[in-house]
């Protein structure tokens, strides 16, 4: 396997833009010929991407405090053409989790041996809220999703083709109580079926150093649906 990456970013106060382009290229030797009968294959996969923002701020004051809010609007475009590659055995590649962070990744999966023929744009956008004084967030709105424009044909073995044109909806939120208190949640929402898929919400309580407490909720239809409970205190007291 080899990779070869050229970008140019461009970062100003109020905007950035990241052009991208990507090289992948991979060798397989087989001792076992494939059912084509080939004993040797090579691919090479270009990736072309550019990730554009924004980030506007402004002096506001809720529940009479004040704070700097941020608007802050993402678009993200990849483009991989499609490479045969369902043929070739699966040794470490698996499909990427769906979230705010894979939604901006030009690779549908993880692992070296597929790499997704996408034509998409991800679309998103955040907002904070943010304390003048020291800096901390004490809340974040987020929102994400994509827009794909040919079907993705590249597959997982036994997996079928991505021909849905836009994905489900990715909503965020993530607050910062008071010091010790947190909270967070984000949904998964399918428009098709006016559903939500994936679903989690977690609150954390955090007192004093190395004591922590935490509670989320965690459900994904069909599949599975719980609780967990984390816990951090010390037995004796560190630090006197």
């Amino acid at each position: 396997v080899a990779k070869a990456e050229v970008r140019y970013a461009v970062r100003q106060p109020a905007w950035f833009l990241v052009p991208k382009l990507q090289v992948q290229m991979r060798n397989y030797q087989f001792d076992s010929p494939l059912p084509n009968g080939q004993t040797q294959r090579s691919l090479t996969v270009p990736t072309a991407s550019v990730d554009a923002g924004l980030l506007l701020e402004r002096n506001t004051s809720y529940w009479g405090r004040s704070y700097v809010q941020t608007l802050e609007p993402r678009a993200f475009y990849t483009y991989t053409p499609f490479r045969e590659q369902n043929s070739l055995p699966n040794y470490d590649s698996g499909l990427n989790d769906f979230n705010f962070t894979s939604i901006y990744n030009a690779n549908t999966f993880n692992g070296e041996d597929r790499i997704a023929d996408n034509n998409l744009l991800t679309l998103g956008v955040q907002s904070r809220l943010i304390k003048p004084q020291d800096g901390a967030e004490v809340l974040r709105l987020s929102y994400a999703q994509r827009l794909r424009y040919k079907d993705r044909t590249v597959v997982l073995p036994g997996g079928a083709p991505d021909n849905a044109r836009f994905s489900d909806m990715l909503f965020g939120v993530q607050s910062n109580l008071s010091k010790k208190w947190s909270s967070d949640a984000v949904v998964q929402y399918n428009p098709k079926t006016n559903n939500s898929e994936r679903s989690s919400i977690g609150l954390r309580y955090h007192p004093s150093d190395y004591r922590t407490l935490s509670l989320a909720y965690r459900y994904q239809r069909s599949q599975s649906e719980m609780v967990d409970v984390g816990w951090q205190w010390p037995l004796n007291n560190p630090g006197g």
